[in-house]
């Protein structure tokens, strides 16, 4: 028994032990794991003290923390449910402050057991909040005799107001200045009315019954003129319905009714919007000057406004504005003086040059706006609301703009070879020497002399005689292999703002001669010869747009051509051109390279000629024929990395 309960009292210690460390907050949690690392750095995990330098872009995190433990010899154990993806240069950091960072970046955990390191993703407390019911005030109500008892202990007056209405049925209100206040008293078995009476006047409260409703408002005394006013009018029109309804209806097209507290009812037909202004400020109390008077009338049917909110409606869309200074109304036109603003905006990110071209057309309505690029700023002059629109506007789309690196390879491959072997023989006018190469390849032109050497000196091994040739005969020997292998490599680098378009281009220009003739006619004609010297052109040119969305993908509108110059097909004709171009739009991450182009282009050429049947017989074919064989491919790859600076 005695071990039973030792071990009931270990495991209840345990139980303690692991509730208070999963109501750990993440702060608490990274004092401890940068408090271990140090420990552990110190003498059981040496690695943590090493330095580390590497980048990595959109890597998990698992393979990050791989890397680190292979490199540095670390026991890492990370759980495969963390979804991070990481993307960071570090460059001489400490591993356990790089473990640190990890944790607090990526709201991980890590856990020592001994040596060996493990990580998970920390699981914040969950925190319950207990909600305090708001207490109910002791309220009964006797229907049959309209008798009310209450229990008020510092209860609120707008729980206590509900409270009342839902068991009695009555519409009780309070004014927005009181329904925080709390009430006291205690009153049982009182007719209602007097009941409310009694309550109001214990509390400093004033009641004020509505007939009409009936309802029961309770408000503070300071509000006590305005609420009798608002009960006396009505009365008054309540009485005149009564008596004369068809008369106000169609002799009254403005009815402006005050609710108290400032608020109005109003509605119009067809009124002219000052003299609503005007009879609104006098409705609610308050002072208004007319600079210029709003021109046109409005209709308008609207319930607990203020005056203020009033003139914003009345004067929106209209030449005029209000301004309030020691509690006076100025209402005039936007561009008189007293409502007319200057301000000058200061761009943070963006150019103050031509960004008046971004404004909405109806912003710059009575507006006047002039760049000061000295200061890279905007002077805004005009209406006082027109120029706060337009700083406000101007606030919001003045964001760093990225600039876009952008690294281009092109890489144009060109391969090529010919085999040309034959013999051919000739009759000329004159005897002709022998000339020609021999090595690396034979290209050799045998005169008579040689030939008749040679045949002479087959007539001496053997015993057959091969005869003469005349001295006019010649024979051309080829036995040619040519190879060509180019590689060209352009690497330019491009840099632009988002959203505009970077050019690059690097020719080369070779130029011809034309010769015009002119003939002046005449005895003796006189011909005169005027050159004239003009050019082709081979460029590399690339256009790329590039877009950056808000992911930070790269959308690049891509334009590029390439020419090169061709050997001319005709003795003295200007030398040829030939062109690849193509047009892409392509959707890629920051830093990622795509390939594009990949113009491939082969060709094969085979020819000859011979003496029939001789030139198609095996072996002995290449006597009596010459060959030429021709194989070429060209390959154009562009490759394409772009990359976000800020």
């Amino acid at each position: 028994m005695k071990y039973l309960r030792c071990l009931v009292l270990s495991l209840l210690c345990l139980t303690s032990f692991f509730e208070g460390f999963s109501q750990q907050t993440f702060e608490q949690r990274l004092v401890e794991i940068k408090q271990e690392l140090a420990e552990k750095s110190d003498s059981l995990v040496p690695g943590l003290n090493e330095v580390a330098q590497f980048s990595v872009v959109h890597a998990p995190i698992q393979d990050l923390i791989r890397g680190v433990s292979e490199a540095h010899q670390l026991n890492v154990s990370v759980a495969p449910d963390i979804k991070v993806t990481i993307t960071n240069n570090f460059t001489n950091v400490v591993i356990k402050d790089l473990i640190l960072f990890i944790c607090r970046k990526y709201h991980l955990n890590v856990e020592f057991v001994n040596n060996i390191l493990s990580f998970s993703q920390f699981i914040d407390p969950v925190i319950t909040i207990e909600i305090k019911k708001p207490k109910i005030p002791y309220v009964v109500y006797q229907a049959k005799n309209d008798l009310l008892t209450v229990d008020l202990e510092n209860d609120s007056l707008s729980i206590f107001v509900k409270e009342v209405t839902k068991k009695t049925g009555k519409n009780v209100i309070v004014g927005p200045n009181v329904s925080d206040r709390l009430l006291q008293g205690m009153i049982s078995l009182m007719p209602f009315n007097q009941c409310i009476e009694k309550i109001a006047l214990t509390n400093n409260l004033q009641l004020y019954i509505d007939s009409i409703g009936p309802f029961y408002i309770l408000d503070d005394l300071a509000n006590t003129k305005d609420v009798d006013n608002h009960l006396s009018k009505q009365k008054t029109r309540s009485a005149k319905n009564r008596y004369s309804k068809k008369e106000v209806i169609e002799n009254e097209d403005l009815i402006i009714e005050k609710l108290g507290y400032n608020r109005l009812n109003i509605r119009a037909i067809n009124v002219p919007i000052s003299e609503i202004i005007r009879e609104a400020a006098n409705e609610s109390k308050m002072s208004f000057i007319f600079l210029s008077k709003p021109e046109g009338n409005t209709y308008i049917n609207i319930n607990n406004i203020s005056f203020e909110n009033l003139l914003r409606y009345l004067l929106e869309g209209t030449d005029h504005t209000f301004i309030v200074e020691d509690k006076v109304h100025i209402i005039g036109n936007r561009i008189n003086e007293g409502f007319r603003k200057t301000k000058i905006v200061r761009m943070q990110y963006r150019t103050a040059f031509e960004i008046e071209k971004s404004i909405p057309e109806f912003l710059m309505k009575n507006l006047e706006v002039i760049p000061f690029e000295e200061l890279n700023a905007l002077i805004l002059s005009g209406s006082a609301k027109r120029v706060e629109e337009v700083a406000l506007f101007l606030k919001e789309i003045d964001q760093p703009v990225p600039n876009i690196s952008i690294d281009v390879m092109v890489i144009d491959v060109r391969k090529s070879k010919t085999i040309e072997t034959g013999i051919n023989a000739f009759i000329g006018d004159s005897a002709v020497v022998t000339q020609g190469k021999v090595y690396p390849g034979v290209d050799l032109t045998m005169g008579s002399n040689s030939i008749n050497s040679l045949l002479q000196k087959f007539e001496t091994v053997s015993s057959v005689n091969l005869g003469r040739v005349t001295p006019s005969f010649y024979m051309t020997l080829k036995a040619l292999e040519q190879n060509g292998n180019i590689k060209i490599k352009s690497t330019p680098k491009l840099s632009t703002l988002n959203g505009h378009e970077a050019e690059l281009t690097i020719g080369q220009s070779v130029y011809y001669q034309e010769k015009t003739q002119n003939v002046t006619g005449g005895v003796n004609p006189i011909i005169t010869t005027t050159p004239r010297f003009s050019k082709v052109d081979a460029n590399l040119t690339i256009k790329i747009k590039p877009m950056v969305s808000g992911d930070e993908n790269v959308t690049l509108n891509i334009e590029a051509e390439f020419s090169d110059f061709l050997a001319p097909t005709i003795e003295g004709a200007p030398p040829g051109n030939t062109t690849r171009k193509f047009v892409s739009q392509v959707r890629i991450q920051n830093q990622e390279l795509v390939l594009l182009g990949g113009l491939e282009e082969s060709s094969k050429d085979e020819s000859g000629s011979g003496i029939p049947v001789l030139s198609r017989i095996p072996i002995i074919k290449w006597l009596f024929s010459s060959r030429k064989k021709s194989s070429a491919e060209n390959k154009l790859l562009v490759l394409i990395k772009p990359q976000i600076l800020y």
